[in-house]
């Protein structure tokens, strides 16, 4: 197919970009070599997001800044610019999400999504691939209806999925919804048409207004199981930080101090070696003492050893907020039966400790390095061929928009096969 020309709608910390790149990669899927990706082979003309944190990040990492403009302002001229075959999208998960109001499309975070599928059908240029991304219970949604709808009426094949990494080889539960379309061949097209753009007449695109179109009922077929190739589940000891590989857990009387980083000052003495170490030292990694003495028990599925193949959901409270929010990492006391009743002792016996955003971030399929601590200056690495941290992004930051984010590999076994049709 012809090169691929991306818009990243909701972009957040770049794992769609990511899971690009490594869709188009000569990496083996059954093996664990690193992913090498085919500079030639995509592009992301333009990212979407408006969250100066995670902008930050991206920019960081990839060299260029995303758009920081609400994606509910786009128009049909300022897309069909592009000409983009590819469109990437994760948005807001809020008005979707268990634990929340479910309000779905009456949520004002879903205007950008529903704008989105309103200008489709008046694209000059409309996408011929597309891949969305969001959480479980998106799939009854009425704003779910909508996409479905539109991409029906314009002519796309579908398929929708329920996945989550442990069936990509990798040792994190995190169910996630996903969409992946292409636009259908007409009987009157020629060539490739899985990539071949609508010859449909320039819109006038004065104040587009939402999906209000009457919707096309599409029954609900989800996937459940992932029919290609992947590598064996490893253990969670091949996604640990080396540099603190042996070093002990255990609780700290308070949150670490890099939850006040963002408020230090410039003249701060080394400022930026203290945000380092902070985010990256075991003892930042402590579990506070708030986050367990009014507990009764701590579950047993939320405590895993390195040797273990699953570890719980990290979501954006993660490091900050209670438990529940992710998995810790047992450190000692292996040879000790497991009590999780009395959860201040069960932390110092088991050395629990959180585990750090790169640990997690490796998890979340991101490309770090073996020996990558967290934080380095954008010059000394080649951009969008690894992930990390700006150094002045604080601990909290860290795990928040881990928490945001997306499986990278899971998006791209996705594209490989469910969008682009690898082989």
């Amino acid at each position: 197919m012809p090169a691929i020309r991306a818009l990243e709608f909701f972009c957040g910390i770049g794992g769609l970009h990511y899971g690009l790149l490594l869709s188009q990669s000569s990496s083996n899927p059954e093996s664990n070599e690193p992913a090498v990706a085919r500079e030639d082979a995509c592009t992301v003309v333009e990212a979407y997001d408006i969250n100066h944190v995670t902008n930050a990040i991206y920019t960081h990492n990839f060299g260029v800044r995303p758009e920081q403009k609400a994606i509910e302002k786009l128009t049909v001229k300022e897309l069909d610019a592009f000409k983009a075959n590819l469109w990437l999208l994760s948005p807001p998960c809020q008005p979707f999400t268990r634990g929340g109001k479910r309000l779905d499309d009456q949520d004002p975070r879903s205007k950008g999504l529903l704008h989105l599928i309103s200008l489709i059908p008046k694209l000059s240029h409309p996408p011929t691939h597309l891949l969305l991304e969001n959480v479980v219970n998106f799939e009854t949604s009425q704003s779910r209806n909508k996409l479905v709808s539109m991409l029906t009426r314009e002519n796309y094949e579908f398929e929708e999925w329920i996945l989550s990494p442990l069936q990509f080889g990798i040792p994190n539960d995190r169910k996630r919804y996903y969409l992946t379309a292409r636009k259908k061949v007409t009987d009157d097209e020629s060539g490739d048409a899985s990539v071949k753009l609508s010859d449909s007449a320039p819109v006038d695109d004065k104040s587009v207004e939402t999906a209000t179109d009457e919707l096309i009922t599409v029954p609900l077929n989800l996937k459940m199981e992932w029919p290609h190739p992947v590598k064996p589940l490893d253990v969670l000891s091949s996604y640990l930080d080396s540099h603190l590989n042996g070093q002990i857990g255990g609780s700290t009387p308070h949150m670490p101090a890099s939850t006040l980083i963002g408020s230090e000052t410039t003249d701060s003495l080394n400022s930026n070696s203290k945000r380092k170490n902070e985010a990256t030292d075991v003892d930042a990694l402590k579990i506070p003492e708030a986050f367990v003495k009014k507990r009764k028990f701590i579950s047993d599925g939320y405590v895993v050893g390195p040797s273990d193949k699953k570890s719980a959901c990290f979501t954006k409270a993660y490091g900050h907020h209670g438990i529940g929010a992710g998995s810790f990492l047992q450190t000692k006391g292996f040879d000790v039966p497991k009590n999780l009743d009395d959860p201040s002792a069960a932390v110092e016996t088991y050395g629990l400790r959180f585990f750090s955003p790169m640990e997690v971030a490796r998890l979340h399929g991101f490309p770090v390095k073996e020996s990558q601590a967290g934080s380095e200056p954008v010059g000394k690495k080649e951009k969008g061929k690894e992930f990390t941290f700006p150094a002045e992004s604080t601990l909290i930051q860290r795990y928040r928009v881990l928490g945001n984010s997306l499986n990278v590999v899971v998006v791209a076994g996705l594209l490989k096969y469910a969008v682009f049709g690898g082989k």
